[in-house]
């Protein structure tokens, strides 16, 4: 009997939420709930968020995101009044609900988060940049291979996507460096003028967890296979 009213009054309380607070517009639903179909009145469940949502609970937990959802709520109780009862009066905006100390300290909190949100955007800039400095050194160092044509890595991983030379993962090896190969990133350690020094060192970084480590070979900043190495010693 009260169908019409409850869904009109859902619908004005979704537009409410969704306009005034950070919430998501999940659309108004039916369901055959006993507290919604034994009402004598239009009847609506509010569902405003899940706190097995981190981002959902911190909202819902703050004083300012409980009186933006209060005043969500009472500004469509205001329209449903109007329109049901044809009447006309003023509603007041969110802001007008919320006292002015609360607003106050909530723009000082919004001004805190943009500022940490720009430093973190200036460290995370300032690390790229190092980063490619850095790659570029070693890049450079490869090249030059600190004065050989020839040099020896150890290669210890392959990835689709590029990550940093100071990932974690990385802990506790010399030197990495990173070069594109075949549409992959390869990750190799340490710097070797033969292939000996080479191998006694992919035995530890083997030993150290990456099982597949193995040796390779580079002459000028270019891969070669170790046979060619040979080749080119022997010349």
């Amino acid at each position: 009997a009260y169908m019409e009213g409850s869904l009109w009054f859902a619908d004005k309380v979704q537009k409410q939420l969704t306009s005034n607070t950070p919430i998501s517009n999940r659309g108004v639903k039916q369901a055959n709930f006993v507290v919604l179909l034994k009402s004598a009145m239009p009847s609506v469940l509010i569902e405003i968020g899940f706190i097995s949502n981190p981002q959902e609970e911190e909202y819902l937990m703050s004083e300012i995101g409980q009186y933006e959802i209060a005043a969500s709520i009472f500004r469509a109780i205001c329209e449903y009044k109007m329109n049901k009862d044809n009447v006309k009066f003023s509603i007041p905006e969110v802001d007008d609900l919320i006292p002015k100390d609360l607003l106050a300290k909530q723009e000082q909190i919004e001004k805190a988060k943009q500022l940490a949100q720009v430093k973190e955007a200036e460290r995370l800039k300032n690390e790229k940049e190092r980063e490619k400095i850095e790659n570029e050194k070693k890049k450079a160092d490869n090249d030059k291979g600190d004065g050989l044509d020839i040099v020896y890595r150890v290669q210890f991983a392959s990835m689709k996507s590029k990550v940093s030379v100071k990932d974690s993962r990385f802990k506790g090896l010399d030197d990495v460096w990173l070069y594109e190969f075949d549409g992959y990133w390869k990750y190799c350690a340490g710097l070797f003028a033969s292939q000996q020094e080479a191998s006694n060192y992919a035995q530890k970084v083997r030993e150290m967890g990456h099982k597949d480590a193995f040796v390779v070979v580079f002459n000028k900043g270019q891969r070669i296979s170790i046979e060619q190495a040979r080749a080119l010693k022997k010349k």
